[in-house]
């Protein structure tokens, strides 16, 4: 499946939230089979996976609070569960990665209604700069060079 994620999501909002929504997933898939103790979930994104653990504030907090609180739920409901979480250079090796990403580029390209409404907080960091860098070159006039008395 290809949806477009956000207008102004960032990849490593997208990123955050991919690595969220599959633990919300791992919860209601795993609530219907008793039988599995065992799950690895595989990201490319290093940057995702040093803050998803993180209590300190940063762009991308609700999905890290959601993917600890969903981890913490399926932990305590399945003591012997183990969850791996494991960084992949580019899911290299990795099966059905290459479709992934082939979904994910379909998806930003997508015209219609986005999964998310968010708004990356980059996004209006570079709208500030464009705008920053537009007004300093309209406003800007050259002028003569002072003359210093001789």
């Amino acid at each position: 499946m290809s949806v477009p994620f956000a207008r102004k999501g960032s990849s490593f909002d997208a990123e955050m939230f991919a690595l969220s929504h599959a633990s919300s997933f791992l919860l209601r898939w795993l609530s219907k089979r008793p039988h599995v103790s065992w799950v690895h979930i595989f990201s490319d994104s290093s940057s995702s996976l040093k803050v998803i653990f993180s209590g300190k504030p940063h762009p991308a907090q609700l999905t890290s609070i959601q993917f600890r609180t969903n981890l913490l739920t399926l932990l305590n409901s399945r003591p012997n569960l183990r969850i791996d979480i494991s960084w992949v250079p580019g899911h290299k090796g990795i099966a059905g990665m290459k479709i992934a990403d082939s979904l994910a580029k379909k998806g930003s390209k997508k015209k219609g209604p986005r999964l998310s409404t968010m708004i990356s907080r980059a996004a209006p960091l570079l709208e500030v700069e464009k705008n920053t860098l537009s007004n300093l070159i309209v406003g800007f006039t050259p002028h003569p060079k002072p003359s210093v008395p001789r």
